[in-house]
């Protein structure tokens, strides 16, 4: 029984190191036989949960160059104007990564997706879809702000004198 037991364990263990050889070797026969520049979005989807209506909420992902050749954004475009979207460098080397900022606002209530599409150099992808998902809720009502004269005019009446 223990001997089987060492046997399980024993094939159990090859298999992930065969594993990651092969994600290992294929990454990199990946960049051989796919020579340029390669996008990489990290990560590609973000749940926001709930946000306010009218109120700005900033987000950052990572974009990073997996190939052989510097990569070069062209565009950053957001499917709407509800999204802004700037990036840190627009031209990345081998191996380096940028910050993307967005600035998401809803306008009205409701669930929301946008896409933030980067159109870059890279021959074989050379554009990438960064989605936001929200689900946007009415901001609560505010009470208008109180006249400090109307006020004081209230109280000088109940002093007797207004």
């Amino acid at each position: 029984m223990a001997s089987s037991r060492r046997s399980t364990i024993s094939l159990f263990v090859l298999l992930v190191t065969a594993g990651m050889f092969c994600y290992s070797a294929g990454r990199y026969l990946k960049l051989r036989l796919m020579p340029g520049p390669r996008l990489e979005l990290q990560p590609a989807l973000v749940d926001l949960g709930v946000v306010r209506v009218h109120e700005p909420v900033r987000i950052s992902f990572t974009i990073h160059n997996g190939g052989s050749e510097p990569l070069l954004v062209l565009d950053v475009k957001p499917s709407c104007q509800c999204t802004v979207a700037s990036v840190s460098n627009h031209s990345l080397a081998m191996g380096q990564s940028a910050q993307v900022d967005l600035v998401f606002e809803a306008s009205e209530a409701g669930a929301k997706t946008q896409q933030i599409l980067l159109r870059t150099n890279d021959r074989h992808e050379p554009e990438g879809v960064f989605t936001l998902n929200a689900r946007a809720i009415a901001a609560p009502a505010t009470q208008p702000a109180e006249n400090p004269r109307a006020a004081a005019t209230v109280s000088e009446r109940v002093a007797g004198r207004g």
